[in-house]
């Protein structure tokens, strides 16, 4: 698993390769599931969460999901503004 404050090099669907910053990571205990939430350098307002599967791939989250990891970075910027 990877680390907060680490970077990740993806290639997007046009083939371009960008780097990503960390901002948290987070396993959903319930079904072993690692997400990370993730945001450009020059654009850090702009939050984007992936999960990780268990061969390192980077995929997008069903709606019951995104639901999930939106209480999670609410939570999150909730413990980080007190």
């Amino acid at each position: 698993m990877v680390d907060e404050n680490d970077v990740i090099d993806v290639v997007d669907e046009n083939g371009k390769h960008i780097t990503l910053n960390i901002l948290f990571t987070y396993t959903d205990e319930r079904t072993d599931t690692d997400y990370l939430f993730l945001y450009e350098e020059d654009n850090p307002d702009e939050i984007i969460v992936r999960k990780l599967t268990k061969d390192d791939v980077l995929e997008e989250l069903s709606d019951e999901e995104y639901e999930d990891a939106s209480e999670v970075f609410n939570a999150f910027i909730d413990e980080e503004g007190e």
